[in-house]
């Protein structure tokens, strides 16, 4: 039901703010295991929806929520007939709640706002992002403090229902691994670069980098180098070879290799289809 396929979300790390989308379908963005580092709810409008996080399945149903938190690989799918709203926004939106959370885990991460509280933020996101928002980086002042009033009541709501633990070294650890790609995936970087640039054993970071994400160290610094080449591709004429070069790729024959395996398609081919 849900892909295995594995990819970080970049747009809601580096960039967004907010982004909110009410889905009643299913792609393989959201059907695919992700992550990113803004944090993320779903709110069930009507239906079901099933939801992996953190290896864990979860299927939740109307008036429940779940909570995903930054970095925390997850996935949902959307059952026929089901809506589901998603909003993924900034820890500067909330900064009292992300200080609270800052290196926890939730238990179990479904929770049940009451319907006042349920319905006055499904329906100021409504009023103020519509049906479908792109990811906002520059919030309006006056839309940015009504937001911040919805974000930390239904995130009172979720403090009052959850059970908060600390996060193990392992998940802190992880979460150094991707925020290092994330600041050098533009230069020739291996794991081991990263242990040394943090002070870890190189042994120890392979094991928790494998057993945390599942993937190559390399597979997911191609995935951000692909990212960012796409952004290239879709809003700039540069030409292909310094796409490639400006998105950390060794040469054109790495670039066009890894964005076919990625996409099945060239980088030509798709510029092309953006015409």
């Amino acid at each position: 039901m849900i892909e295995k396929s594995f990819y970080h979300q970049t747009e809601n790390t580096n960039r967004s703010e907010i982004s909110t989308y009410i889905y009643d379908y299913n792609s393989w963005e959201f059907n695919s295991l992700h992550f990113h580092k803004n944090y993320e709810i779903l709110l069930m409008l009507e239906g079901e929806c099933d939801c992996t996080v953190g290896g864990k399945h979860y299927r939740i149903t109307p008036g429940e929520a779940i909570f995903i938190l930054p970095f925390q690989v997850h996935a949902f799918f959307v059952r026929p007939g089901s809506a589901v709203r998603c909003v993924t926004f900034s820890d500067l939106l909330m900064l009292t709640l992300a200080k609270i959370l800052d290196k926890k885990r939730i238990v179990d991460p479904v929770f049940h706002p009451s319907k006042e509280i349920l319905d006055f933020f499904l329906n100021g996101i409504l009023e103020n992002f519509g049906r479908r928002s792109g990811h906002n980086i520059n919030i309006p002042t006056q839309k940015r403090m009504r937001l911040k009033g919805y974000l930390y009541t239904l995130g009172a709501e979720l403090l009052d229902q959850v059970e908060l633990t600390d996060a193990d070294n392992t998940d802190i650890t992880a979460m150094e691994i991707v925020e290092y790609i994330s600041d050098h995936f533009q230069s020739d970087i291996s794991l081991h670069n990263v242990a040394e640039a943090k002070g870890y054993n190189y042994q120890y970071l392979s094991r928790v980098f494998n057993r945390t994400f599942g993937i190559h160290f390399k597979t997911m610094v191609n995935q951000y180098r692909t990212n960012h080449a796409l952004q290239l591709l879709r809003d700039t004429e540069l030409p292909l070879s310094e796409i490639a070069f400006e998105s950390g790729f060794g040469s054109i024959r790495s670039f066009d290799h890894v964005f076919r395996e990625s996409l099945g398609r060239s980088p030509k081919d798709f510029r092309r289809e953006k015409l």
